[in-house]
């Protein structure tokens, strides 16, 4: 789970220094007004309440790197579509004899509609996207990048 590190006051100055309003920012992103104006206001909104749709969205139309936004310790990073995230778990189930129930369980998240289609992790909180890469031993903001990749001008679907 992700721990409130004042997103919403880093969020308000990185769209200032964007140079953005809030309106332009729910024009650009696609976000509802509400939802955004809730992510600005309550540190709690990106980990917990907004979808990965919504964060990816915003972060995308601010340029923000999720790797600063999101200062992690880790010694990963890469970036990878949700399509990238479906297969590694397949991978980890294979290697470490897991079965999916089992994996579900451990990670407290269903994951097998988004299996199937791989876009429905955009439906998951930052706090699920994080259990799941936590529990298959990958960087999470890897999954934010590679789908901010995938959103760039000239850029195709995820791959």
């Amino acid at each position: 789970m992700l721990k409130p590190e004042h997103y919403a006051a880093r969020l308000r100055e990185a769209r200032a220094a964007a140079g953005l309003t809030r309106e332009e920012v729910v024009d650009q992103s696609g976000v509802d007004a509400s939802c955004y104006l809730d992510m600005e206001a309550d540190d709690r909104e990106f980990p917990t309440v907004s979808s990965l749709t919504e964060v990816i969205a915003v972060l995308a139309v601010m340029q923000i790197d999720p790797y600063s936004f999101f200062p992690v310790h880790s010694s990963f990073e890469g970036a990878f579509s949700f399509d990238g995230l479906a297969a590694a778990i397949g991978r980890y189930l294979i290697r470490t004899s897991t079965s999916l129930e089992e994996f579900e369980e451990a990670v407290g998240w269903e994951l097998r509609k988004a299996l199937q289609d791989p876009r429905l992790f955009g439906d998951f909180s930052l706090d699920g996207l994080c259990a799941v890469c936590e529990g298959i031993g990958c960087d999470w903001r890897g999954v934010l990048t590679g789908e901010i990749r995938a959103r760039a001008p000239g850029r195709g679907p995820s791959a």
